[in-house]
């Protein structure tokens, strides 16, 4: 697991997110951020209960404990020059239709009414944006390339089940995309209200009821 952290020092760290982790016992972590800290301060904490396996920093400070650690072959260490650990860090977006590397909305007056995702929305390009076909694209999906996708739901449920492709009743444009996101990628991010517009919940523990599944 990556924990990515800011601050600089002692300042500006999350240090209530840093000591829940630290009361979690979780090892094994990958810790990113610009330095690592002090003694039982920050990243300081983690180290002394032996948390992290490998730190990812431009800048390795005064700590002690972790001098010791990297001295003795204890833990890995990745330097990374100032200024470029966010950068290193950025997530490429694919977009269904045809497109990697998805850049920021436009302003008025720099929109192109040709680059669009899935939702037709006009986006932004990248210098390193790529263009495919569907075909493409959906190979990517369905070959396991993609990582994590984003899709809204209806219905969503504890033991997995997401609905989003149509509510019953209503006009059926088609199912697009939805079922091939959700069963060839490696983890899902659900983005959807928690109630339905007439406050039936969305989010159920026994599973989708009300509209068709995509999964």
């Amino acid at each position: 697991m990556l924990i990515a952290a800011g601050g600089f020092g002692v300042c500006g760290i999350p240090e209530r997110l840093l000591d829940a982790v630290c009361d979690s016992k979780v090892k094994n972590l990958a810790f990113a951020s610009n330095d690592a800290g002090l003694d039982g301060i920050g990243l300081g904490k983690l180290l002394r209960g032996r948390q992290v396996s490998k730190v990812i920093a431009s800048y390795v400070g005064e700590n002690k404990e972790f001098e010791r650690q990297y001295l003795s072959s204890e833990i890995e260490v990745e330097f990374c020059p100032q200024g470029t650990l966010a950068e290193r860090m950025t997530v490429t977006l694919q977009s269904e239709n045809g497109m990697l590397g998805i850049g920021p909305f436009p302003y008025d007056d720099e929109v192109d009414p040709d680059p669009i995702n899935v939702g037709k929305q006009t986006i932004g390009e990248l210098a390193h944006s790529a263009y495919f076909d569907s075909a493409a694209s959906f190979a990517m999906i369905r070959g396991g390339h993609i990582d994590l996708t984003v899709l809204g739901a209806m219905e969503f449920a504890e033991n997995g089940d997401i609905a989003n492709w149509m509510v019953p009743g209503k006009m059926i444009k088609g199912m697009g995309g939805a079922m091939d996101l959700v069963a060839g990628v490696k983890k899902i991010i659900v983005v959807m209200e928690h109630v339905a517009k007439d406050g039936q919940p969305g989010v159920l523990v026994t599973g989708v009821q009300k509209v068709p599944l995509s999964t």
